[in-house]
C-alpha cells in the first residue's frame, strides 16, 4: 500500500454516505492489513449499499480507492459473502 493518500470522497455527499464509505475504506484497509470480522463487514456494506446505491457509483470508488492504495473494496466484498470463517486477510497486489 502507498503510505500518503487521499480516499475518494465526493464533496457532494452527505455525511450518511461519507460515513459508510469512510467504514468501507477502513474495513477494507483492516482485511490487507491485518484482518476483518465477516459479520460486521457485510453490516456495513449493506449501510454502505442504502448509502451509496447506485453500483456505477460503487464501483467507480472501488476502481479509485484501489488505484490509490492497490485495495479492492469490491475483493473483501467478495470474500467475505464465501467465507465460512468469522474472519479475512487478504494480500494486496504488488504493484
Amino acid at each position: 500500500m502507498k503510505e500518503n493518500y487521499a480516499y475518494p470522497i465526493d464533496p457532494d455527499w452527505s455525511k450518511e454516505q461519507l460515513l459508510a464509505a469512510m467504514k468501507i475504506f477502513s474495513d477494507v484497509e483492516a482485511a490487507y492489513e491485518n484482518q476483518l470480522n465477516v459479520q460486521a463487514f457485510l453490516s456495513d456494506w449493506r449501510e454502505y449499499q442504502r448509502a451509496i446505491p447506485m453500483k456505477m457509483d460503487q464501483k467507480k470508488i472501488d476502481r479509485e480507492f484501489e488505484q490509490t492504495t492497490s485495495y479492492s473494496i469490491y475483493q473483501v466484498m467478495k470474500a467475505a459473502r464465501n467465507s465460512t470463517r468469522n474472519t479475512i486477510r487478504l494480500e494486496a497486489d504488488k504493484r
